[in-house]
């Protein structure tokens, strides 16, 4: 049972079996280091089918059913969320289909495809419509016949970097039905199966699209460093968030706590970060591989505030969690 930010306030046996932490460790703790897909945001009510993190690493796929329980003689709102494994069920392709079909009236672009035959196995309306196609239309081809020369060319290390690394950001130039083209951000969801990345799925994002993951991203400072940790680039939230412009910090490493190991791979991880004005932020950084016209070894992270939204509790079990190299929300390290 959790509360309207996703805190965890009521952690059942059955729970604790299922995902392999105790009442213990996990309760004052945020239900986002369960989470795998990076866009998902909390439920408060409905159903929907999504992947799941267990604490040995293990991947999920499962339905949760979300019920709003409130007392009238308390203001505090709580909600109780009955998940349900459906693995064993249901093929990768099933399993995207239904995945997307949580997006199927959104304006973000969400689409799954299939990394052997490398052709799209569903998809959204918007993610057809900003394309220029409808979703019949698209639905069956190849991802590659969407990009332009340049990004297809950029394919074959796309699909090397998702099967090694399993995670990844790529920017990438595609060309519309009227041949006009564009710029995309495509952040991809791995679907495993016997070890092996079988599936992709796709959340696609632009300068012309209202996306659902600006709210998933609320709080959210975006940069993409190399594997020393030099800044290259800054989203435009994160001076605001730090409170230094781009031009300002080039070496990661000076937000960090002093004496703190700052590691480059695919991870998430929680910890102490300073801003210019010397006051401290308890963040929870997603890190995923980062491809931008065909330069690699950089990493794309995203920093999320969690300072007011845990309690001091939580955030030594989150810190104790990431130093007992526990997957938490996202990371793939044990994998």
């Amino acid at each position: 049972m959790t509360d309207e930010e996703g805190i965890i306030h009521v952690w059942s046996p059955a729970a604790e079996k299922y995902f392999g932490f105790s009442e213990q460790e996990i309760l004052g703790s945020s239900e986002y280091q369960l989470f795998y897909d990076t866009a998902e945001e909390v439920s408060q009510g409905g159903i929907r089918f999504s992947w799941r993190y267990r604490r040995d690493g293990e991947v999920l796929f499962v339905q949760e059913q979300v019920v709003e329980i409130s007392d009238p003689d308390d203001h505090d709102i709580r909600f109780m969320k009955v998940l349900t494994d459906y693995t064993a069920q249901f093929t990768p392709a099933e399993e995207c289909e239904l995945w997307v079909a949580h997006y199927a009236k959104r304006r973000v672009g969400v689409a799954a495809f299939d990394l052997q035959s490398q052709l799209f196995s569903s998809l959204n309306e918007s993610f057809a419509k900003n394309f220029g196609y409808t979703h019949d239309e698209i639905k069956g081809v190849s991802y590659g016949s969407l990009l332009t020369p340049e990004s297809s060319n950029l394919s074959p290390r796309v699909l090397e970097i998702m099967g090694r690394d399993g995670w990844g950001v790529f920017n990438v130039t595609y060309r519309r039905k009227d041949n006009t083209t564009g710029l995309f951000k495509a952040e991809v969801v791995p679907v495993w199966r016997d070890g092996h990345v079988v599936m992709s799925a796709c959340h696609a994002t632009n300068e012309e699209w209202t996306s659902d993951i600006s709210k998933a991203l609320a709080k959210t400072a975006t940069c993409v460093v190399d594997n020393i940790g030099k800044v290259h680039s800054w989203g435009p939230d994160a001076p605001m968030l730090y409170g230094y412009s781009g031009e300002e910090l080039q070496d990661y490493s000076l937000l960090c706590d002093e004496g703190s190991k700052v590691e480059w791979s695919p991870q998430t991880r929680f910890g102490w970060r300073r801003r210019k004005d010397k006051s401290r932020l308890f963040v929870q950084e997603t890190i995923l591989p980062f491809v931008d016209d065909g330069i690699e070894n950089q990493f794309l992270i995203y920093t999320k505030d969690l300072t007011n939204r845990l309690s001091d509790s939580a955030k030594n079990k989150m810190m104790t969690l990431h130093r007992g190299n526990v997957v938490g929300a996202h990371s793939l390290l044990t994998q």
